[in-house]
């Protein structure tokens, strides 16, 4: 994190632990948190949520079988683009995520993994949005390593009983 925004290149060492986990394994009164939602938001998606829990397949489907049911509706029809248009100025966003969901099904990284969070979260699983970066640019120079602003990327984890978090990206299933 920095004080100011950055604008010339910085230059740092960095450590990456690929198998790190992080959280709970078990159950408790924390992950609570990582499923609530916000009364009077998006009602028609809690409803879809509501809908798709309830189909015979579903019932008593583990998270990671609902999560592949999620990103089988992202497969079935929506759009990546870096220009949506605005969700939810109207209504302070109180129905961003029902526009985006079930009408105009067009957005990027954020749009993804905030929906693919909120409905999630509708079917009782904890999850949260991560944001950072994906990708590198290799300097071929001096070998340092080129992370770019271009390269920001917001995805979801959801948490897995017995595993921890779990990193999910709805962006992918596009």
């Amino acid at each position: 994190m920095t004080q100011r925004p950055v604008t010339e290149r910085l230059r740092f060492s960095v450590r990456a632990y690929l198998n790190h986990r992080h959280g709970p394994r078990q159950d408790n009164l924390v992950l609570r948190e990582y499923v609530e939602l916000p009364p009077g938001f998006n009602p028609r998606t809690l409803e879809w949520a509501a809908r798709l829990r309830s189909q015979p397949r579903l019932i008593d489907a583990t998270p990671l079988q609902l999560a592949d049911a999620v990103l089988n509706h992202i497969r079935a029809g929506f759009t990546y683009t870096l220009t949506p248009g605005a969700y939810g100025d109207s209504d302070e966003g109180r129905f961003a995520i029902d526009e985006f969901w079930l009408d105009r099904r067009q957005g990027f990284c954020e749009h993804f993994s905030t929906a693919f969070v909120v409905v999630m979260r509708a079917l009782d699983v904890p999850a949260r949005i991560v944001t950072g970066y994906q990708g590198i640019d290799l300097d071929p120079q001096d070998g340092w390593y080129a992370v770019r602003n271009s390269y920001a990327h917001a995805w979801a984890e959801i948490w897995i009983e017995g595993r921890g978090w779990l990193r999910v990206d709805p962006t992918a299933a596009v």
